[in-house]
This record gives structure tokens, C-alpha cells and sequence, in this order.
């Protein structure tokens, strides 16, 4: 008799236990994050290559973080496009912060990670002919749609003598080190 109220006192242990940690698991907060590039990857001569690298740097940003999940980039870029459309934004045209405010609410994201790509001849991923450096400059922000407002902010440029890709690559190394604070400013 003693020996079954053992039992049921530890399988009634065991639950209470399990129960608690199924609970606090649901109670983590997972928040939605968002990805825009400007000018939209079309702008440039071989959008794959930018959209694989950005691709690429976002997700080692977010590997080690299970409380964010990522939006897939192809679909938040085809809203960001509608959106253009419906506002007569040009692609040339960089979002404001009430525009990316509207399109984190509407898109229900918590954050943006909006990266502006600007530089020589950002069109051009071809090695130049003159030998002419290509310079990339790329903002890289994170915007909050609690704040109303970015709460990361890192600009950084770089120049390779032919390569406006390795250039960008290089920007988005940089850019990969501060992972940590990225995620400490969401």
C-alpha cells in the first residue's frame, strides 16, 4: 500500500513537472520578423545573387534565435511591391519611416530588418573594364514595431577594385558580427 502511494506521488511529480514546462514553453513570446531591401532586389543586374547573399547573412543573424521567425523575404518583397504601387512609389523612391511602419502593421511583423544597398553603380555586378573600385554603402536597420522607431542602426561601406558583389559580401560580413546586438536591440 505504501508502495503504491509512492507511485501515484511520483507520477503525480512527474506531471506537475511536465505540465509546468509544456506551460512555460507555450508562454515564450516567438516574434515575426521581417525582411526589405532598398532598392527592391530587381533594381540590380543579377537580383539572385543579392537576395542569396542577404538571404544568407539574415539567417546566420537568426540561426542561434528560436524566439524569431522569419518571414520569407520573396513574399514580404512582393507585398513592399504592391505597396509601391498603391502609394506611386518608385523603385527609386526609398521608404520613409511612416511607410515602413504601415507595412510592418499591415504585414503583422514585430520587426523589419531593412537594409538600404546604395554605391557605384549599384546596377552593375560585372568586373569593370576601367578597373574603377566599386563602393557599397549598406544601412542596415532594424525597426520595431512596438518603438515605432529602428533600434539597430549600422552603416557600413566598402570597396573592392572590381567587384561591387564582393564588396557587398564584404558589407554584410561586417554586418554579421554584430549579431549579438541585432538581436539585443529587439
Amino acid at each position: 500500500m505504501l508502495k503504491n502511494i509512492f507511485s501515484l506521488a511520483l507520477i503525480a511529480a512527474i506531471l506537475f513537472f511536465v505540465n509546468n514546462n509544456v506551460s512555460a514553453a507555450e508562454n515564450v513570446k516567438v516574434s515575426k520578423v521581417a525582411v526589405i531591401i532598398e532598392p527592391p532586389v530587381e533594381s540590380f543586374e543579377k537580383p539572385e545573387i543579392i537576395y542569396n547573399s542577404i538571404e544568407q547573412t539574415v539567417n546566420k543573424i537568426f540561426k542561434n534565435a528560436p524566439n524569431y521567425k522569419l518571414d520569407p523575404i520573396d513574399e514580404t518583397a512582393g507585398y513592399v511591391q504592391v505597396y509601391r504601387e498603391d502609394n506611386a512609389l518608385n523603385a527609386d523612391t526609398f521608404l520613409k519611416k511612416s511607410d515602413i511602419d504601415t507595412i510592418c502593421k499591415n504585414i503583422e511583423s514585430d520587426f523589419i530588418v531593412y537594409l538600404k544597398i546604395s554605391g557605384t553603380a549599384p546596377k552593375t555586378f560585372g568586373e569593370s573594364i576601367l578597373g574603377a573600385q566599386a563602393k557599397v554603402v549598406l544601412d542596415f536597420r532594424i525597426w520595431s514595431n512596438d518603438k515605432k522607431d529602428f533600434t539597430y542602426t549600422k552603416r557600413v561601406t566598402k570597396t573592392d577594385d572590381y567587384s561591387f558583389e564582393k564588396s557587398l559580401a564584404k558589407g554584410l560580413q561586417e554586418v554579421e558580427k554584430d549579431a549579438a546586438k541585432i538581436r539585443a536591440a529587439m
